[in-house]
């Protein structure tokens, strides 16, 4: 626990040391703290009047251009499709707000990359949702239009109340030379927590124990290859990280990283990816001797045939959940929602359950912490309605739990960027 806190101050010191250096000169960063300290998101900016009716529909409709995301194996719900379902359709009854794809992609890191080319030659998006790198690239670059007035106005009470449980942290995040030019996420503690996502019905078929520390991860992989409980000829012990995937987590990218193996980095006193305190000193943990053998215990896992040969270039790793092949898989807390119940589905004596494991030599849980905001959602400058990603962000709050996601998720949401409490 002791590790994890200190995990986090130094996450957070070296956020704030990048965004000094990042900054404008001396005198600039300066105007930049005291409009985060203030707490309002419109400092040095003129205000918006705030309208009557926040959610009211535009009287024209007004049209966002987008790049999105579209796997090519989705299958829509007969009648939908990306750019015509019942997201968009409410959005358009409910706000007159249309969507134009400029560009579409198949994956996240094709998005990446493909968002990283439109900033670097400025060819942007109406709206988009970017990381903390992209951000402050855009923001430096003075490429983004800014969004404190427009939040102050039209962000709903349920929205404002997302960020006040952050203490300020998640407008401050979006700040850039004193004016908030993000629409900041806020993301769970919980999904900072990844866990261990184990088929209990195999493991009682075998008359095995839930692993506890990472020999025993390793031996209970070892034990559903051998015995190829999948019935398919080839099992895997532990499912991997899917093409453009990350081993794990960063101090930047600290959350829901799906499939990835901080777990047993963490067991092992690792924390690559984040500074951390050690003997006195800050160090980088990727450099650390315990990184190095936990990578080492990984590579005996793939060299055994434990983890998924496919790792790393596979296009998704869910379907190695979904079709039954896989034992265990590492990720947080919501994958009970998804892909736990199409596995279900597909095969109802499936019992996935969920443990804090594994655990250090000392018997402890020792998992890094997730940052408070890892997204933003950004308007090119120049655009001519930025306060309607504010609108579109309001009706996602209140349409999410009410509409029908199970046939079609809901992160087929124009512009999604998911806010929920940090608690």
């Amino acid at each position: 626990m002791k590790k994890r806190a200190q995990a986090m101050i130094m996450a957070a010191l070296m956020i704030a040391a990048l965004a000094t250096s990042c900054s404008q000169p001396a005198q600039e960063g300066a105007s930049s703290a005291a409009g985060e300290a203030s707490g309002d998101s419109s400092t040095a900016s003129q205000a918006v009047e705030t309208p009557e009716d926040p959610m009211a529909p535009y009287e024209e409709t007004v049209v966002i251009r987008v790049g999105s995301v579209i796997d090519a194996n989705t299958v829509f719900p007969e009648g939908e499709t990306a750019e015509d379902n019942r997201y968009t359709q409410l959005i358009k009854e409910k706000l007159n707000i249309e969507f134009e794809t400029m560009w579409q992609v198949g994956s996240s890191a094709d998005f990446n990359q493909k968002m990283n080319l439109s900033i670097a030659s400025n060819d942007l998006p109406d709206a988009t949702v970017v990381n903390k790198v992209q951000f402050r690239t855009m923001a430096r670059s003075q490429q983004l239009e800014e969004l404190g007035p427009v939040i102050d106005a039209y962000a709903s009470d349920a929205m404002k109340a997302f960020f006040d449980t952050t203490d300020g942290d998640a407008i401050a995040a979006a700040t850039y030379d004193g004016k908030v030019q993000g629409l900041p996420n806020v993301q769970a503690d919980a999904d900072g927590y990844h866990l261990l996502w184990i088929r209990k019905d195999w493991l009682d078929e075998l008359g095995l124990d839930v692993p506890q520390t990472v020999q025993d991860v390793y031996d209970v992989a070892k034990a559903f290859v051998d015995n190829d409980m999948s019935g398919t000829g080839n099992t895997i012990g532990l499912s991997g990280p899917q093409s453009g995937g990350a081993l794990y987590a960063t101090f930047l990218a600290s959350s829901n990283n799906v499939y990835g193996f901080d777990p047993i980095f963490s067991a092992m006193g690792s924390y690559p990816g984040y500074w951390i305190e050690k003997d006195g000193a800050v160090t980088y943990g990727s450099i650390e001797p315990e990184t190095k053998e936990a990578l080492e215990f990984l590579q005996k896992m793939y060299k055994g045939g434990l983890i998924d040969p496919e790792m790393s270039v596979r296009a998704n790793s869910e379907e190695t959940v979904v079709s039954g092949q896989s034992g265990m898989f590492f990720g947080p807390w919501w994958m009970g929602y998804s892909p736990i119940p199409d596995a279900i589905r597909n095969d109802p004596e499936a019992d996935w359950q969920a443990y804090a494991v594994p655990l250090n030599e000392e018997g402890e849980w020792t998992p890094h912490v997730s940052a408070t905001t890892g997204q933003f959602t950004v308007v090119r400058k120049g655009y001519e309605h930025p306060e309607a990603i504010v609108k579109l962000a309001n009706l996602a709050i209140v349409s999410e739990p009410v509409m029908d996601t199970a046939t079609l998720s809901f992160d087929f949401w124009p512009l999604r960027n998911v806010q929920n409490t940090i608690a």
